[in-house]
């Protein structure tokens, strides 16, 4: 009985997906029946170069840039939602990731953080940086506008002691995609200091 080539049947599997895209140890389940035989083998073409390895089961086929000259990786933001995919999970921006987001800081964070419906978690990425999922509320993923939903975790992460450290024109920049129609059926939910900031500001856009 001829023994069986894991290694060739795990590299035609990666040459088969598009450059780029995000996989994960368990894409290799069903053809590689050892977990131990993959990490080895996903070990071997990390080394060889064919594949990055992003974070601790998460790898990418890399991406040539012509323009950059060099191999491009996804960035955190496309991990973390890769990783929801794979979950089948939501996840909604959370902390300063929500302001960044909106414009209103323009730091980008180590940490980036999630709400999500899915099982909490940290990754550490390969640059140090880390993916942080937590858990959200119902009502948080209850929204049916995201860009409502968005501004609400932004101001509550400035806090009502801190909103006066933002202009105005920033808060208002980022409502620029929220008409009063979708501010209405998201009404609700909102909390009632957010909503006595926002509600002038909504009603004066559609003057």
């Amino acid at each position: 009985m001829r023994e069986v080539n894991y290694q060739k049947i795990v590299e035609k599997r990666i040459l088969s997906l598009k450059d780029g895209e995000i996989f994960f140890l368990e894409y290799f389940i069903e053809v590689v029946p050892d977990r131990n035989t993959i990490r080895v083998i996903l070990y071997r073409l990390v080394e060889k170069g064919l594949i990055k390895r992003l974070a601790q089961g998460i790898f990418t086929k890399p991406k040539f840039s012509q323009l950059l000259n060099r191999s491009i990786i996804p960035d955190a933001d496309q991990i973390a939602h890769a990783i929801a995919r794979r979950d089948k999970a939501r996840i909604i921006y959370a902390g300063n990731m929500a302001l960044n987001i909106l414009g209103l800081t323009t730091q980008v964070p180590m940490k980036v953080a999630y709400y999500t419906d899915g099982y909490p978690r940290k990754i550490t990425l390969y640059d140090s940086r880390e993916v942080i999922f937590k858990v959200g509320s119902p009502k948080l993923f209850s929204y049916k506008h995201e860009s409502i939903q968005l501004v609400v975790i932004g101001l509550k992460q400035i806090g009502k002691r801190r909103l006066e450290d933002f202009e105005n024109n920033r808060i208002q920049f980022s409502l620029r995609a929220i008409d009063p129609v979708m501010y209405a059926e998201d009404r609700a939910l909102i909390p009632d200091w957010i909503d006595k900031i926002l509600l002038p500001m909504i009603s004066e856009e559609d003057r």
